[in-house]
């Protein structure tokens, strides 16, 4: 399973071996996250763009009667990041790390949360 963000389409998808069970989750309430914008044609559009170019890259030809299909699930999956800021004055730079798999973020997460917390005043 595969999920896109739901933000600006624009980070790489997200894998999951199976959606989380009810054990998984973690309810929270907060202030503290970008808010979907995307529209669900829109975000199906682009999954579907990003697993064809997947599919392409590892040998698509070869597969035969393939059929790809996305479907929304009931409700929304939030990834938990931590930021790490440092720097002085008015120079701030940030890390980003992916919470749930303990993988440190590139620009595209940054550059993300960067334009987030930026455009809030």
């Amino acid at each position: 399973m595969l999920g896109l963000d739901a933000v600006t389409g624009s980070l790489d998808l997200y894998a999951f071996e199976q959606l989380p069970g009810p054990g998984e989750v973690v309810f929270v309430e907060t202030r503290n996250c970008p808010l979907p914008l995307l529209e669900e044609e829109k975000a199906r559009e682009l999954i579907l763009g990003k697993v064809r170019r997947v599919l392409f890259t590892t040998g698509f030809f070869r597969m035969r009667n393939l059929q790809i299909s996305a479907q929304p699930i009931a409700g929304e999956i939030y990834i938990p990041y931590w930021v790490g800021f440092r720097g002085r004055g008015a120079q701030a730079r940030f890390v980003v790390m992916d919470a749930v798999r303990r993988r440190i973020e590139g620009a595209k997460v940054r550059n993300l949360l960067q334009t987030w917390l930026t455009s809030m005043q």
